[in-house]
């Protein structure tokens, strides 16, 4: 090696060959990123809800209202979030990872379903002093954040997971 060479220029003129390689460009490690890594990707209309028509956009507003509503109530690891027409209130451990626990998951025709480890799990034996469903529309909003609320509160009395099948963790 001459004097007038550097190791450093050395090792930057052979990364700038293998980066400008056809053989790198196909795996993938070309010096420019052909995405942006932190762009927004354009919502797949199949997975959201279209906003299209005026009904559309106001069922969308009322839902909106309704988790704004509900998240006022929530405990911290409790999340609120709306998607294809419906609330999801996520159930979130206490850990730093914040793994969802168990989900329920609102209609806008009053339903409600509890799933734990994807699987729906009966409700109705638990809701007995719950509010009746009812469809949700711009007069019944505060009744079914009530209801949300009534409901909420009957799961997170289950300390332990509610799929555990044993009779002393069931009997809560």
């Amino acid at each position: 090696m001459t004097q007038s060479e550097s190791p450093s220029s050395d090792c930057s003129s052979r990364l700038s060959e293998m980066l400008a390689s056809p053989l790198t460009s196909r795996l993938g490690c070309s010096p420019e990123p052909q995405f942006h890594p932190f762009k927004v990707p354009r919502p797949d209309p199949a997975g959201y809800i279209s906003v299209h028509t005026d009904a559309a956009k106001k069922n969308l507003s009322i839902l909106h209202e309704v988790q704004a509503k509900t998240d006022m109530f929530l405990k911290g690891n409790c999340e609120c979030l709306v998607r294809n027409e419906k609330i999801y209130i996520l159930f979130l451990s206490r850990t730093e990872d914040s793994v969802n626990q168990r989900p329920l998951i609102f209609g806008s025709d009053g339903s409600a379903v509890m799933k734990v480890h994807c699987v729906p799990f009966p409700l109705n034996d638990y809701l007995k002093n719950v509010r009746p469903a009812r469809q949700l529309d711009s007069l019944s909003v505060n009744y079914c954040v009530y209801r949300i609320a009534q409901i909420v509160g009957v799961v997170l009395q289950f300390e332990i997971s509610v799929g555990v099948p044993e009779p002393e963790f069931t009997s809560v």
